[in-house]
């Protein structure tokens, strides 16, 4: 697989990543311009620009939080990452959708950063699916899996054992439970016909 180093617009990542006002201006300053063209220009008002510039900021983040080393300018990246979301939104609203909204090759992307976006764009569908089927589980249900979810300070997830004691349940039952409920939801989200195309 190709490997690019890091471009030197991934301090800006690294900005995001440790909130330095100062670089995050310089992003505000360098780059809203760009994604209020986008919208603008395709069926949307200056107030879905700003929403839409910070859906792109929080993709940055999570994508710096995983540890994502940027290989491109940071400008093309958050195009295209606009450019996608913008798009799907249209796609959503049944709105008309122009061919400039589809052309990327003006942007200096590699690869690597579409691929990049595509997986990060797969894995909101799949966790908001996720959590669209979760929403339809029981009470108990959702207490176990919430907690199983969980993570403590260390970066560990709590154990059967701790989760049985926090509910005042037994660990058998617990355990039973929480395969029951994991069962029902993976079942809710096969059922919805979203799933086929996430996978």
């Amino acid at each position: 697989m190709e490997k690019l180093s890091a471009h030197k617009d991934q301090k800006f990542l690294d900005a995001l990543l440790h909130n330095n006002g100062t670089l995050l201006d310089e992003i505000y300053q360098n780059h809203h311009q760009s994604v209020l063209r986008i919208v603008v220009n395709n069926s949307g008002q200056i107030s879905d620009a700003k929403d839409l510039f910070q859906e792109v900021l929080i993709n940055l983040f999570e994508m710096a939080k995983d540890g994502y080393v940027l290989t491109c300018p940071l400008g093309s990246f958050i195009q295209l990452i606009a450019k996608r979301k913008w798009l799907n939104k249209l796609k959503k609203k049944k709105l008309p959708i122009s061919s400039n909204l589809l052309e990327t090759k003006e942007l200096m992307i590699s690869d690597l950063e579409t691929d990049a976006l595509f997986k990060k764009e797969e894995e909101d569908q799949q966790r908001s699916l996720v959590q669209d089927k979760f929403k339809m589980l029981g009470p108990s249900c959702k207490e176990i899996i919430k907690l199983s979810w969980k993570q403590k300070e260390d970066g560990k997830y709590l154990k059967w054992n701790e989760i049985a004691d926090h509910l005042d349940l037994s660990y058998a039952y617990v355990r039973k439970k929480a395969s029951e409920c994991k069962a029902r939801l993976i079942e809710l989200v096969h059922k919805d016909p979203k799933y086929k195309s996430l996978v």
